[in-house]
């Protein structure tokens, strides 16, 4: 009689019951390019639990990830810390002869569980420097993997700044990119986001805050492009702005809501179904020549220190209260 074929040798595999690791402290450097970055992890209270390593497949199986502490700090930036003398040069490399990749790990992570994080983030690479502070942080992932097509949920909660409070949950997979979100703000601190745009506008924001309730969908084709859509309600909240020159109290208003928004990533489009304003106040002065300050919010180079809320020159019945 024909024997049948044997089953294939399993493949070598380690399996690690648990580990933990309590106050751990690392620190990253990088200051190859024009601005150092410097990351550092502390306080990292980390336990993993039942990992199993099989290096036929390959696969690296966790069935659980739990974290109840640790602070992440990034610096964008600053010098670093070590001086030049004590960085030794990388020596020059020889072209690598290429070669077909090889297949990396897959890792499967069926449970995670993480909360009290901190991460102060800072960029010091702008002329003013920014800083925001996400507190609180909660995460609970299921069904996380890196494998092709593997789709897991994750709930993300943090407290942002001072008072904001952010969400975002709903399935997201890895590889190709793709997530349908939910996001949750509410009445997040936009002040950190002043010093990209400052350049850009004769206006200071000395208050605003954002909050959303939508959807949000994105997928990365096979040309690595990333499509998709965000649909929702938005409102710019509690927004005061004075004018750089005078210092004059410029635009304000309580409540700023885009209701129904439906916007496409690629190609860009975007639908609004309603806009609502409360409590609005702008300060609007036609010069003599006619035109309107408002048409100097955009800097240029003619109109870098115009005054927007000056009426000093213009006809005092051209100025008006909106």
């Amino acid at each position: 009689p024909t024997k049948s074929a044997s089953p294939p040798a399993p493949g070598l595999q380690f399996v690690l019951g648990e580990f933990a690791i309590q106050n751990a402290r690392l620190n990253y450097t990088e200051t190859s390019g024009e601005h150092p970055l410097h990351v550092e992890a502390k306080d990292v209270n980390l336990a993993v639990v039942n990992t199993r390593l099989d290096l036929s497949k390959p696969t690296i199986d966790v069935a659980n990830i739990a974290s109840a502490q640790a602070t992440f700090a990034l610096q964008h930036g600053k010098p670093a810390t070590a001086s030049a003398s004590t960085t030794t040069p990388a020596k020059p490399r020889r072209p690598a002869t290429k070669s077909a990749p090889e297949p990396g790990f897959v890792v499967n992570i069926a449970n995670g569980a993480i909360e009290g994080w901190r991460a102060p983030i800072e960029d010091q690479t702008l002329p003013e420097g920014t800083i925001t502070s996400f507190h609180d942080i909660r995460i609970a992932a299921k069904d996380m993997s890196t494998a092709a097509g593997k789709r897991g949920h994750v709930d993300i909660r943090a407290g942002a700044n001072k008072d904001g409070q952010l969400g975002i949950s709903g399935d997201i997979a890895l590889a190709p990119l793709h997530a349908d979100l939910k996001l949750d703000l509410k009445t997040v601190d936009l002040m950190p986001v002043q010093p990209y745009v400052t350049d850009s506008v004769n206006l200071l924001v000395t208050r605003a805050n954002l909050t959303t309730a939508a959807a949000l969908i994105l997928d990365q084709a096979a040309d690595g492009k990333i499509k998709g859509s965000l649909k929702g309600d938005v409102a710019l909240g509690n927004v005061a702005t004075v004018d750089k020159v005078t210092g004059n109290d410029f635009l304000r208003w309580k409540t700023l809501a885009f209701k129904g928004m439906d916007v496409q990533f690629a190609p860009l489009s975007v639908a609004v179904e309603q806009i609502a304003l409360n409590d609005f106040f702008a300060r609007v002065i036609i010069d003599p020549s006619g035109r309107i300050n408002l048409q100097d919010i955009a800097r240029s180079r003619e109109n870098r220190r115009t005054a927007l809320a000056s009426e000093e020159g213009a006809p005092s019945a051209a100025a008006a209260a909106a």
